[in-house]
Order: structure tokens, then sequence, then C-alpha cells
């Protein structure tokens, strides 16, 4: 704020530099050529779409668990610079208990946690796995009113949008909530999705067993990217961990 004819204060924005280094993603989808030649309905635009979406689930995992080592991305639950909550050691009985059984009041907690630091809140969400969204929309209150449920068929929870990624495990009935500006997750892309289909390869499956296409009268596709990606304010996002939905 400043007066008339009086001097305006510069600002000075301080600069750095993220580094991204392509790292390759890869899938690899056989197919039977009897079903390709014998189908009547599309199936290499079948297998071409199943292609797509594990090669998409691949940069979903990337971006939430990448281990940032020489082959994998560094992703949000791995970087350092992110605030991490253990719902099993929040110290507070109106959030969660010591079991990870949180409260509707968890989520308020979280989001008003990351927008204390001005964080974006035009591109800010929510990214859960499909039960944990279930727990949401069954939370309710002590007259069993439904608390989040109407507005989370609009696709919001808190008033800010969420989606699902099944990408985000549970374990021992503990699961993963993760909040943040998500403009601030950065995908490095150097030649978009490379597809080659062979009648000839050879491939192992994954319970080991090795595979020849013109043996076994197969076509296989294989998918390549080169991606890497990276937060550019760890502060934009909070990593929830050990939420009991089971």
């Amino acid at each position: 704020w400043g007066g008339e004819q009086r001097r305006i204060s510069a600002s000075s924005p301080k600069y750095g530099n993220i580094k991204l280094s392509a790292k390759r993603l890869e899938a690899i989808v056989p197919q039977s050529r009897e079903l390709l030649m014998l189908s009547t309905f599309s199936a290499d635009a079948m297998f071409a779409n199943d292609l797509t979406r594990r090669m998409q689930l691949g940069l979903d995992y990337g971006g939430l668990y990448g281990t940032g080592t020489e082959f994998q991305p560094l992703g949000i639950a791995k970087n350092k610079e992110v605030e991490n909550i253990d719902a099993t050691k929040t110290g507070n009985k109106d959030l969660a208990d010591t079991n990870g059984k949180i409260t509707a009041d968890f989520p308020v907690y979280v989001s008003s946690k990351a927008f204390s630091k001005n964080i974006d809140d035009l591109r800010a969400g929510w990214a859960m796995n499909s039960l944990l969204e279930g727990y949401f929309k069954n939370m309710k209150t002590s007259t069993g009113v439904y608390i989040y449920r109407e507005e989370m068929a609009q696709g919001k929870l808190c008033g800010i949008p969420y989606k699902v990624s099944n990408q985000i495990p549970t374990v021992n009935g503990l699961t993963d909530l993760f909040f943040g500006n998500w403009s601030d997750l950065l995908i490095g892309d150097q030649m978009g999705l490379e597809t080659y289909t062979t009648l000839d390869g050879t491939w192992t499956d994954d319970a080991g067993i090795t595979h020849n296409a013109f043996e076994e009268n197969l076509a296989a596709t294989r998918a390549l990217m080169y991606d890497d990606i990276g937060v550019r304010h760890g502060e934009s996002f909070m990593y929830c961990k050990n939420i009991k939905v089971m």
C-alpha cells in the first residue's frame, strides 16, 4: 500500500530450478490373433484403450508414490518438502482416534492447514480411493443426516473438488488422502506415447512365465513414454496417511 507521489517498492521474487529427467514408463499388452481376426467388434480399439489406460495409471502412481530413484519420478508421498499427517497420531480425538478412524472435522482441518500456507485455492483438490470416498459419503450427524453425501454427488468435499484414484492403496484397512494445488505438480513429457506391435516378440508375464508370440499365435503391443514428475512447491500439498476405512 502507498500514497500519492510516493515511491513504489519493487518486489523481488525468488526463482529456482526443478530438474526433470526423462524416465521410461512402459507396458506390454499381449493380444490373441484369433480374437483380433475373428471378432465382430473392434478388438484392436479395445486393446488400444486398455494400453492407454495402463499408461495413465502408471503416471498416476508415479505422481503420488514415485520413489524418486533412478527409474522413477519423485511422488508427493515421498517428497520430504510435503507435510505429512498421520491420522493415528493427531493427538486430537475431534480429528481422529489412535486407530486412524477420522471424524468429519478431519478434512476441514487438512484443507485449512493447507490454505494457511497461501496455496492457490482455484486449483486445489482432493485425491482419494473409492473406499475412502465411500467412507466420507457414509458419515452422518448424530441425527442420521449424511454430512457430505449431497455435495459429493457433485464431485466436491468441503466445497473443494475431488478425484478418485485406486492407485491409492488400502493396506490392513488403512489408506491415504492427498490434498493440494494440483497445478504445482509438474509433468514433463519428452515425446508422447510411442507404440510398437509385433507378431514374433518374446516377453515374461507377471507370473514369471515366458511367452513367444510366434509360437502361441499372439500379437503384442509395447508402449513407451519418457516422463518425469516434480512438485513445484512442497507446501502446496498435504499427504495424510493411516486413515482407517475398513
